[in-house]
Parts: structure tokens; sequence; C-alpha cells
């Protein structure tokens, strides 16, 4: 059995040989997701690319619909819109679409603010194995993540009374000791009736 390992900083490369069958395991790390290239059960190059988590205000309450991306009959039209765009054809799967909340400082010493954070996965192989060039890979990366940005604009932003409510009950649920923004009394019951 042969042996070959490369690392760097953004990229790691993994070559083995056994039985004269290579098996690669190729890491590519960009600011904006992780790509990772091996074989298939066919033996043809699989990409899987790990989008790294967008944390919006815009994006807070909006778990329920944010997941539904991950139904094929939605995430094949953004999708698919944008492969044409660029002239790639895919076999491609969106395996999973995660939504959590964060708190962090909005600013230096002021009070914590709640954040919608999405992440997503996709799994991809190239139809033809002479495809595969750092250019053309770019490229899928890019309209993956314009097809999922393209999805996230199109979905109904709280409006700011919203936020505020919604922000406060998330606070309150969380159990920690801040102070609550006051609400007026005739907005209070919109609580339960947000869209999320």
């Amino acid at each position: 059995m042969q042996e070959l390992k490369i690392n760097s900083q953004t990229m790691s490369f993994n070559l083995q040989i056994k039985d004269n069958k290579p098996n690669y395991y190729i890491t590519i790390r960009y600011p904006d997701c992780n790509v990772f290239i091996n074989q298939d059960d066919n033996d043809r190059p699989q990409v899987t690319i790990y989008y790294k988590r967008i944390a919006r205000k815009k994006y807070l309450g909006l778990d329920k619909k944010i997941k539904v991306y991950a139904k094929r009959e939605v995430y094949t039209n953004y999708v698919n819109e944008e492969l044409d765009r660029v002239n790639l054809n895919l076999d491609y799967v969106v395996n999973s679409v995660n939504y959590s909340q964060e708190m962090k400082n909005a600013y230096t010493n002021k009070a914590k603010v709640i954040y919608g954070c999405v992440e997503s996965k996709v799994v991809f192989t190239f139809d033809d194995d002479y495809d595969i060039t750092a250019t053309r890979l770019i490229e899928a990366k890019k309209a993956f993540a314009r097809a999922f940005k393209n999805f996230l604009d199109t979905l109904k932003v709280l409006s700011k009374t919203e936020f505020k409510v919604y922000q406060s009950l998330e606070m309150r649920n969380l159990g920690k000791k801040r102070k609550l923004l006051n609400i007026p009394y005739n907005l209070r019951r919109l609580g339960d009736d947000l869209p999320f």
C-alpha cells in the first residue's frame, strides 16, 4: 500500500493506493464553506460542500420556512436556474439545511441580540470526470451559494414590531436575567400570531 499526504493551511490531499486502486480524499477550506472531494460507490468524484453558518437578524424566527428548502421541489427551482447560468450539469442533493439561534453583542458593551443562523450541506457529482477543474468547482460552489441566498431573500422578513416581540419572548425563554424590551400591552399578544 502506498500513501501520499499533502497538507497546507487551506487544503489537504490524501491519496492511498490499495490493490492498484487509488483512493483519494481532498479537503479545501474557503471562508464561507468547507469542500470535501472523494469517490462515491461508482468511483466517481463526489463533492460535499458544507456552507458555514450565516447569522442575520432577518432570519430570526423563520426556521420552519428555511427548513422547507431541503425539500426537492423547492430547492431545484433555485439551483437549476443558477447551474444553467454557468452551464453546469450536476447530479446533486441538498442533504440538510439547519437553523439555529445565537445571542451575541450587537455592539461592544451593549445588550445582546438574537440572530437566526442558517447552514446547509450539498452533495454532487460531475457527469464527466474530465469536467472537474478548480474553475468548475468554484463555479459550482458559487452557484449553490447564490441559489440558497436567492431562496432566503424570498422569505417574509419580520417587521420591526414583530422582531422586538419575538426577541423579548426568546430572551425570556432562554431564562437569561436580562432587561426585556418594553412592549406596549396591546402588542404583547402578537407573540402568539407571528408567522413561524
